[in-house]
């Protein structure tokens, strides 16, 4: 298994593990800010994410959650592996 697939599967696992945890969201279109909390492996663990919606893209508030918190999971597992 490369370092990509390492990544990715560390993303899903902890995209699980912050279901259970909490998250805050700040959104001013065209912004989204979330943050993340959790226990990792006994760990607590703590990240953010943004996002940006740019012309001609149309606003999707669900879709900018969903894209920040992929961003601050994927920003996580980098620092884990």
């Amino acid at each position: 298994m490369n370092k990509k697939e390492k990544k990715l599967e560390l993303v899903k696992e902890l995209r699980n593990e912050f279901i259970k945890g909490s998250l805050d969201i700040y959104q001013d279109k065209p912004w989204t800010f979330v943050m993340l909390e959790c226990f990792h492996q006994g760990k607590y663990m703590e990240t953010f994410g943004f996002s940006k919606v740019c012309h001609p893209d149309e606003w999707d508030a669900d879709y900018g959650v969903e894209l920040a918190i992929t961003k601050a999971l994927y920003k996580l597992a980098k620092e884990l592996l």
